[in-house]
């Protein structure tokens, strides 16, 4: 269908296959075709911040969170979600926990084994957003407590540009 975007990407990558062939057959164009009619970035002065803890202060909070989550629900939700598609191949199930909660649900490990791989997944992801946002030197980072200091920014931001555009 759209020989110019599969050449760009590998004949196995299913996700963006599936997504190429969504898009075409939803809009009767083909993906590069929308990719060479997509307006221009406008020239903006753009201010960047970033809001978190490094690693190892985070990694604390992510198994409470993850505790958090399942009182919340979380196995219950993935309890009804394997009741109606229990091919845990399919996309619904590849976000960090469905594994997980579908294994113990299936009686493969404990529900202290799920939550230790869980966590152990939720760090592994989290170490690669922080790298991933770490390496634009764009962004101004500020620990969650510095309300203050992100607030100063924004407003010194904003008077900067507002000067700027007089």
């Amino acid at each position: 269908m759209d020989p110019v975007y599969a050449a760009k990407i590998h004949p196995n990558d299913s996700q963006r296959n599936i997504r190429a062939l969504e898009v075409w057959e939803g809009t009767g164009k083909t993906f590069s075709w929308w990719h060479a009619h997509a307006p221009r970035p406008l020239a903006c002065n753009v201010l960047r911040l970033g809001v978190g803890l490094p690693l190892p202060e985070l990694t604390p909070h992510l198994e409470t969170r993850i505790r958090a989550m399942l009182k919340a629900g979380a196995l219950e939700e993935a309890r009804r979600a394997l009741a109606l598609c229990p091919d845990t191949a399919a996309p619904g199930w590849s976000g960090i926990g469905c594994a997980e909660l579908a294994a113990y649900l299936r009686g493969k490990m404990s529900l202290e084994e799920c939550v230790s791989l869980w966590t152990r997944n939720t760090r592994a992801y989290a170490k690669r957003q922080w790298t991933w946002f770490r390496a634009d030197a764009r962004i101004r980072w500020f620990r969650p407590e510095e309300l203050a200091a992100v607030e100063r920014t924004v407003a010194d931001f904003l008077h900067r540009a507002s000067e700027n555009a007089s």
